[in-house]
């Protein structure tokens, strides 16, 4: 049998009686777990079902176990955006009249101005869809698309910053902006790795999550008191991706630890689902409306 050599393990063993009666007790050596976790090979929590404090949820290898799959904790929450990429005014325009007058979305924000980019943001239920005005000196192929997929992060644009490079997915670091209509600012990790021609990746964190939870919930009341608009909309059902078979690797290790599916697809938190398809061009292939 072969013996372990030089291996620094870590274990914090305690009682689920003592997390679940007296959660903030800790031994007087308890070093915190991020801490343990980042200098430990392994470490190993045993923690009662019923908590909800973050550091007793943790149960996780250290980095050196990495490769064999095994992650802290997942890199998103729920899809906040799906955007639509437009080639030029007219377009844009179009897309505008579809959401706001004939579909009677609610409009939440914008029109921003980020660089040569216009954003505009409607509420469905569950998420925003974003039209964007792009600029850009080559071609677009499709003219309008669908185009960017944003997410909420599991905690902290840093923390999911962390899970990407553990689970070998390219991305930037997370930097800050401050949209042009006075909103705060925001914090944007965007995954290169994930991202293609027709399709672009990005996590974000609010600056005060709680007060966007119930901008959410008050953007859903607007949405119900008008009947969903002509059609009764309720929200985004799923939203369907396509990709190539060894990019579709990256999405699985994305999706660790694996989270609640519903018929084969991805649900990242209380948001759409994601549905993944094998497709030799990257991009989002459809977007599913529920209605009443």
């Amino acid at each position: 049998m072969k013996t372990m050599k030089a291996r620094r393990i870590a274990v914090f063993a305690c009682t689920a009686w003592l997390l679940c009666h007296n959660p903030n007790a800790r031994p007087l050596n308890y070093p915190g777990l991020s801490r343990m976790w980042a200098e430990s090979d392994l470490v190993v929590v045993i923690r009662p079902e019923a908590s909800e404090k973050t550091d007793d949820w943790l149960t996780s290898a250290g980095p050196h176990y990495a490769d064999q799959g095994l992650y802290l904790q997942p890199v998103v929450s729920r899809l906040h955006t799906v955007s639509i990429r437009t080639s030029d005014d007219r377009d844009y325009e179009s897309v505008l009249r579809l959401l706001r007058d004939e579909l009677q979305l609610p409009l939440i924000y914008g029109p921003s101005k980020y660089g040569a980019n216009t954003y505009t943001g409607f509420w469905v239920g569950n998420a925003y869809l974003e039209p964007t005005g792009h600029r850009s000196d080559r071609p677009q192929t499709p003219p309008v698309h669908f185009h960017g997929l944003t997410f909420n992060p599991y905690s902290t644009a840093k923390s999911s910053s962390l899970e990407l490079g553990q689970r070998g997915i390219t991305h930037k670091e997370p930097s800050s902006w401050t949209p042009s209509d006075g909103q705060a600012d925001l914090v944007f990790v965007e995954v290169t790795g994930l991202a293609a021609d027709n399709l672009g990746f990005s996590v974000m964190e609010e600056a005060d999550a709680e007060k966007a939870n119930a901008e959410r919930q008050a953007n859903t009341g607007r949405l119900e008191a008008a009947g969903g608009g002509p059609l009764g909309v309720v929200g985004i059902q799923e939203v369907v991706v396509g990709d190539t078979p060894d990019r579709l690797e990256k999405w699985r290790r994305l999706r660790e630890p694996p989270s609640a599916a519903l018929q084969g697809a991805w649900n990242p938190g209380s948001g759409p689902l994601i549905r993944l398809t094998e497709d030799e061009t990257p991009g989002i292939k459809a977007v599913t409306i529920r209605v009443r």
